[in-house]
C-alpha cells in the first residue's frame, strides 16, 4: 500500500512539475534575443524525451522519489517546450523579407484573407501572397506569405473630386484575389521602454512585411481576378464576417435616432464588434473610457463572451436532445450538451476572427470538457494548469499577452470562490419550502448581486498587481463600473447583438442599451481619481504583491490577511531610481522622424520637444504624444515640470497638445509667440514662457541655460545688412523680412530653435540643439568660442546636411552624438556627409532607428544604452 501511495504521489508531483516546466520553458524561449539553430532544438527535444523515458523505466523497478520526480519532470517539460517554441519560431523566421526587396516594385498576386480596415485616406488589408515577381526584370521572388498592405487614395482625390476609378481604393472584400504592384518594406516600429511592440503584434499574425500599393501612369494598375472558391472555408468565414459587419452598421445607420448621431455611431461600432470581433470599429475615445472604468474586457469578444455562449449552447442542446428518445439512446443528453456547447462555442470563436483570446478560451473549454466526459474530478488548480499548458503548447506566444495572465488569475479566483460553501442564510432560504415564490426569487436575485459584488472586489484586488505591472494603472471605479456593466453587457447587449443575426431589430435594441451604458461609463470615467497611473513595477514586486492580494481574498484569519496589506501597499509607493543630486540622465525616445528627449534630475524632469504628428494629414489625431510619450512618461512615473519646444515644426511639436493635456501642471516654454501654442497650456500650469538667452535656471544642482536664440532686438537679423548678409550666406529669404513660402518659413523656424545646455555639478554637459543650421552654429561659435564643449550632443536637424559643420563639431567635441530620425525616412537623415564629419573626429554617432530609445547618464558620459539591444527578442527584425 505504501509503495502504491508513493507512486501515486510521485505521478501527481511529476504532473504538476511537468506543467510548470512547460510554462517555464516557453517563457525561457520568449526571452531569447536570437533563435538557436533548428538542429539544436531537435537535439534538446530528443535529450529530454530520452531522459524522461529512462526515468520512467527506472521508476518501474525502484521506489520513485517524489521530490526528484517533480524536479526531473519540470526540467523535461521546460526543455521540451523550449525546443518546441524555438523550432516553431525558427520556421516562422524563414518568412522574413529579403532586404534586397525593400524599396523595390514587386507585382504580386494574393488573396485578401482578413477583414479590410477602412481609413479616411484609404484601406489596409492583409494579403495572402500566392505569386510575386519583380517589376524591373520580371523574375519570380520569394516574399513573406502574408503582407500587411496599404492602398491609399491618390493625392488628387484628397484635394478634389476623383478623376479616375483608382483615385480612391475600391471596396475590398475578404477572399477576393487581386494582382497589384506594391513596394515592400520590413516591419520596423518604434522601440521604447514599456512601449507597444509592433514587431511582436505582426509576428503573432504571421506578417513579416508591410507594403503600399503603387499607383500612377507608369505603373500597371491593380486588377481584380476572382472571388474565393467555395471550398476555402476560412476565406468564406472572413467574407461572412465582413458582410455581417456591414449589415449591422448599415442597419443601425438607417434606424438611428435623430439626435446624438456621433454617440449612436460609436454605440453601433461596439455592437458590431461584439458580433464580429472587429475591435477596430470601437472608437478610440470609447476605448479610453472602457480602460478608465475597467470594463474593456467586456467590449471585445473575450473569454467571458465565448464562455457565456458555450453555457447557453449547452442549455439549448441539452433541452433539445432530451426531446428525442432515439437521440438519448444513442448518446446521453449531458454528454451531447457538453459536446454541442463546446462545438458551437468554437464556431463562434472562429467567426469572431479566431484571435488568441478566442483560441485560449476554446482550449480551456476543451480541457474542461475532456475531464468532465472522462469522469475525472481534478482540483481546480490542476484543471487550470492543464488548460494553461494546452494554450501554451498551441501558441507559445500567448505567454506574452496580458490577457493570458489576467484571464487565468481571474478564473482562479472564480474557482476558489466556487468551492466555498453557501452562506447559512442562503441555505436556510433554499430549504424553506413554505416561503412564497416571490420571496425566494427576490432573495435569489439579491444573493446573486451580493455574490457579484463579492466576486468583483476580489477579482479587482487580485488583478491590481498585474494591471500595475502590465499597464501601469489601476481603475478606482472599476468595481462599481463592472457591477453595472457585467449584467448589462452579458444579459442584454451581447445576446441582443447576436439575436440580430436572425432578427435585425435586435441590433437597434442592443445599440440603445450600449448608448445608455456608454453615457454612464463616460460619466464615471470623468470622476476625480477614476484612474490612477502608477510606475510600471518590476516583475518580482508584482509577483510578491500578487501573492499578498491572493492572501487577502483567501478564507484565513484576519490577522494573517492584515500582514499582506503593507506588502500590497508597496505598489502605490514604489518609484524608479533617480539620479543623485547634481546629476541628470537623458532618455532620447524613439519617435520616428522627430525629436523628443526626457531630462531627469533628482526631483524634476523636463521634456525637450514632443515628437511628430503621424498619419500624414493635418487633422490626424495620431502623434508621438498620445502614442509614445504619454504612455512612456506614465510608465516611468514622470509628470514633466516643463515642456520645451525647440520650434514649431510638427516633427518637434506634433505631440505637445496631448502631453500638456495628460500632464496638466507642465509648464510650456517655446521660442515663438503663438496664441495656438499658448492655448495648449492648462490653467493649472505656470504661464507659458519664451525661450531665449535670458533664460536659465537650476534644478537639484543641475544648471539649465538657453544658448539660442537671442532675445528680440538683439538677433543678427535686426542689425546686419539684410541683402549683403543673405547673399554671403546664400539664405533662401531676406533677413528682417517675413518668409514668402512654406519652405522659407520652415527654414526661419529652424533658425530660431531653442538650444538648451544642461550642466551637471561635476561639469558633464549635454547640448540639445533643435533644428539649427550652419548659420546658427556659426553664431553659437562666435558667442561661445570656448563654452560649447559637451559630452552629449543631440545632432542638429536630425543629421541634415545643412547642419553639423566640421567647425561646430570640433567646438563641441562630444563623447556621444545622437541622431533622432525615422527608419528609411524620405529626407535621408542622417546624411552620409554628416556621419563622415563625425567619423573624421572619431566621435561615435548613435541613431534611434538602429538603437531605439537611448539612455545616457551624466555620471557615465562615455556609456550609452540602447533599448533595442537591451530588450531585443528573436521576433525583432535586424537593426
Amino acid at each position: 500500500m505504501e509503495d502504491w501511495q508513493a507512486r501515486f504521489a510521485a505521478r501527481g508531483v511529476a504532473g504538476y512539475g511537468m506543467g510548470l516546466g512547460v510554462l517555464a520553458g516557453a517563457l525561457w524561449q520568449m526571452r531569447q534575443p536570437q533563435l538557436w539553430s533548428a538542429a539544436t532544438y531537435a537535439v534538446l527535444a530528443w535529450v529530454a524525451l530520452v531522459v524522461w523515458v529512462a526515468w520512467l523505466w527506472w521508476g518501474r523497478k525502484h521506489k520513485p522519489s517524489v521530490a526528484w520526480s517533480g524536479v526531473l519532470a519540470f526540467l523535461v517539460g521546460a526543455l521540451l517546450l523550449f525546443a518546441w517554441a524555438g523550432w516553431r519560431a525558427h520556421g516562422e523566421s524563414q518568412e522574413r523579407l529579403d532586404p534586397a526587396l525593400e524599396g523595390v516594385d514587386v507585382r504580386i498576386v494574393g488573396v485578401v484573407d482578413a477583414l479590410p480596415r477602412v481609413q479616411p485616406d484609404g484601406v489596409r488589408f492583409r494579403l495572402a501572397v500566392q505569386e510575386a515577381r519583380r517589376v524591373d526584370n520580371a523574375t519570380a521572388v520569394a516574399v513573406p506569405r502574408r503582407v500587411d498592405v496599404g492602398w491609399y487614395a491618390s493625392s488628387r482625390f484628397m484635394q478634389q473630386p476623383p478623376t479616375d476609378a483608382l483615385a480612391m481604393p475600391p471596396a475590398l472584400l475578404a477572399g477576393d484575389r487581386w494582382e497589384m504592384t506594391v513596394r515592400l518594406r520590413e516591419p520596423h516600429g518604434s522601440f521604447n521602454p514599456h512601449g507597444f511592440d509592433h514587431a511582436l503584434w505582426l509576428w503573432e499574425q504571421g506578417i513579416h512585411a508591410t507594403a503600399y500599393v503603387r499607383l500612377g501612369e507608369a505603373v500597371q494598375p491593380p486588377v481584380w481576378q476572382q472571388s474565393p472558391p467555395w471550398w476555402r472555408w476560412d476565406w468564406q468565414v472572413e467574407r461572412a464576417r465582413q458582410r455581417m459587419r456591414d449589415a449591422i452598421l448599415a442597419h443601425l445607420a438607417e434606424n438611428g435616432p435623430g439626435q446624438d448621431a456621433a454617440q449612436w455611431q460609436r454605440a453601433s461600432g461596439v455592437v458590431a464588434a461584439l458580433v464580429t470581433g472587429d475591435q477596430r470599429l470601437i472608437d478610440a475615445q470609447d476605448w479610453e473610457v472602457f480602460r478608465t472604468t475597467g470594463v474593456a474586457h467586456l467590449m471585445a469578444i473575450s473569454g467571458l463572451h465565448i464562455t457565456m455562449f458555450a453555457w447557453l449552447a449547452m442549455q439549448l442542446v441539452g433541452r433539445l436532445w432530451r426531446g428525442s428518445r432515439r437521440l438519448m439512446q444513442w448518446l446521453a443528453a449531458p454528454t451531447a450538451a457538453v459536446l454541442g456547447g463546446v462545438l458551437l462555442a468554437s464556431t463562434y470563436a472562429i467567426f469572431s476572427g479566431w484571435g488568441v483570446p478566442a483560441q485560449r478560451t476554446t482550449l480551456m473549454l476543451a480541457c474542461w470538457a475532456c475531464l468532465h466526459l472522462a469522469g475525472v474530478r481534478w482540483p481546480w488548480h490542476g484543471t487550470l494548469l492543464l488548460a494553461a499548458v494546452a494554450v501554451v503548447v498551441w501558441q507559445p506566444l500567448a505567454l506574452l499577452q496580458a490577457g493570458f495572465w489576467l484571464s487565468f488569475v481571474a478564473v482562479a479566483v472564480l474557482l476558489v470562490m466556487a468551492e466555498r460553501p453557501l452562506p447559512a442564510q442562503v441555505q436556510a432560504v433554499a430549504q424553506e419550502p413554505q416561503a412564497p415564490a416571490w420571496w425566494r426569487g427576490g432573495q435569489a436575485v439579491g444573493q446573486w448581486l451580493a455574490d457579484l459584488v463579492r466576486l468583483q472586489w476580489r477579482i479587482s484586488l487580485v488583478l491590481a498587481p498585474l494591471t500595475v505591472w502590465l499597464f501601469g494603472q489601476v481603475s478606482i471605479v472599476g468595481l462599481l463600473a463592472n457591477v453595472l456593466a457585467i449584467p448589462v453587457v452579458t444579459f442584454v447587449i451581447t445576446p441582443w447583438a447576436m439575436l440580430g443575426s436572425v432578427l435585425p431589430l435586435a441590433w437597434t435594441g442592443a445599440a440603445h442599451a450600449m448608448q445608455w451604458l456608454g453615457v454612464v461609463l463616460e460619466w464615471m470615467a470623468h470622476w476625480p481619481g477614476a484612474m490612477q497611473h502608477l510606475p510600471r513595477v518590476p516583475w518580482p514586486l508584482a509577483a510578491v504583491s500578487l501573492g499578498a492580494a491572493i492572501a487577502l481574498v483567501l478564507p484565513a484569519p484576519w490577522y494573517w490577511r492584515a500582514q499582506a496589506v503593507p506588502v500590497l501597499a508597496m505598489l502605490w509607493f514604489w518609484q524608479p531610481a533617480r539620479p543623485a543630486r547634481g546629476e541628470f540622465q537623458l532618455l532620447a525616445a524613439d519617435v520616428g522622424q522627430g525629436s523628443a528627449v526626457l531630462v531627469q534630475t533628482r526631483q524634476h524632469s523636463l521634456l525637450y520637444d514632443s515628437g511628430p504628428r503621424y498619419g500624414g494629414s493635418a487633422g490626424s489625431d495620431s502623434n508621438a504624444g498620445n502614442r509614445v510619450l504619454v504612455p512612456l512618461l506614465r510608465a516611468l512615473g514622470e509628470s514633466p515640470d516643463m515642456l520645451v519646444l525647440s520650434h514649431s515644426d510638427t516633427d518637434h511639436a506634433g505631440g505637445a497638445a496631448d502631453v500638456l493635456t495628460a500632464f496638466a501642471r507642465t509648464q510650456l516654454m517655446a521660442p515663438f509667440v503663438s496664441p495656438d501654442f499658448a492655448a495648449m497650456s492648462r490653467p493649472e500650469a505656470p504661464a507659458p514662457s519664451g525661450c531665449d538667452t535670458r533664460v536659465q535656471w537650476e534644478w537639484d544642482g543641475v544648471q539649465f541655460t538657453v544658448l539660442h536664440p537671442l532675445p528680440p532686438g538683439q538677433r543678427w537679423q535686426d542689425w546686419i545688412a539684410p541683402a549683403s548678409f543673405a547673399a554671403a550666406l546664400s539664405l533662401p529669404w531676406q533677413p528682417g523680412q517675413p518668409p514668402r513660402h512654406a519652405s522659407e518659413q520652415a527654414t526661419a523656424d529652424n533658425a530660431q530653435s531653442c538650444v538648451l545646455q544642461i550642466r551637471a555639478a561635476s561639469g558633464t554637459v549635454a547640448l540639445l540643439t533643435g533644428d539649427i543650421g550652419h548659420v546658427q552654429e556659426l553664431d553659437l561659435g562666435l558667442r561661445h568660442p570656448s563654452g560649447l564643449r559637451a559630452d552629449f550632443l543631440l545632432v542638429p536637424h536630425h543629421g541634415s546636411r545643412g547642419s553639423s559643420s566640421a567647425r561646430f563639431i570640433r567646438l563641441v567635441r562630444p563623447s556621444v552624438a545622437v541622431v533622432q530620425a525615422g527608419h528609411r525616412n524620405p529626407f535621408g537623415h542622417p546624411a552620409p556627409e554628416v556621419l563622415h564629419r563625425f567619423g573624421a573626429e572619431n566621435i561615435p554617432v548613435w541613431t534611434t532607428p538602429i538603437c531605439g530609445a537611448l539612455f545616457w547618464w551624466s555620471w557615465q558620459p562615455q556609456m550609452v544604452q540602447c533599448e533595442r539591444e537591451v530588450n531585443r527578442r528573436f521576433w525583432h527584425p535586424p537593426s
